[in-house]
């Protein structure tokens, strides 16, 4: 607990926060979970999860790399693991939603043919579903992928490039976030 304060303190976290960092701390060690794992990457996760749902205060994984010298790939994981199995739960609801950029990805002239096709409150739905299950992945992202794997589905294939460049994210990101579906969640689609 007392590394979790020190950790906060070099991230300039005001006493609030530290203190809902170490109260998650603790709740965390009362319940088993630190056993075997990287308590720096643990409290980097969590001091990181407190201030993405605070107000005001922003501190990056790179900053939380540099200062523990955990690596920011550790950091990442364990903060989707927390994530993952419920162990950080958000007090926002306003976090962004992926179906909140499918209209911006779709509504490209490129696109105007085969929208008529796409039936988008279901597309929409598909896309905040798979973001509910995949933490930690970029909304943008995650809508992305949602068209294109919609679009599959329908034999309207989109290509990939034009879809990440009308989301704003790379076309790596677009390829990561389908791998990682087609693997979870038993959904064939050709990348």
């Amino acid at each position: 607990m007392y590394q979790t304060e020190v950790i906060a303190k070099k991230v300039n976290l005001p006493q609030y926060s530290i203190e809902e960092a170490k109260e998650i701390f603790t709740r965390l060690h009362k319940q088993g979970i630190l056993k075997g794992k990287n308590h720096k990457a643990i409290i980097s996760s969590i001091i990181y999860f407190v201030s993405a749902n605070s107000e005001n205060i922003n501190v990056s994984f790179r900053t939380l790399a540099e200062i523990t010298g955990v690596s920011e790939s550790k950091i990442r994981k364990t903060y989707r693991y927390l994530l993952m199995n419920g162990y950080l739960q958000s007090k926002r609801s306003s976090l962004a939603k992926p179906s909140k950029y499918i209209s911006q990805i779709i509504s490209s002239q490129e696109f105007s043919q085969q929208k008529s096709r796409i039936n988008l409150s279901l597309l929409a739905q598909f896309a905040d579903e798979l973001g509910s299950l995949l933490h930690g992945k970029k909304p943008r992202g995650i809508a992305a992928a949602s068209v294109y794997i919609f679009s599959t589905m329908l034999d309207t294939k989109f290509p990939q490039s034009k879809i990440s460049k009308q989301a704003g994210v790379s076309s790596l990101t677009l390829r990561r976030i389908i791998k990682e579906v087609s693997q979870k969640f038993c959904v064939i689609v050709e990348v």
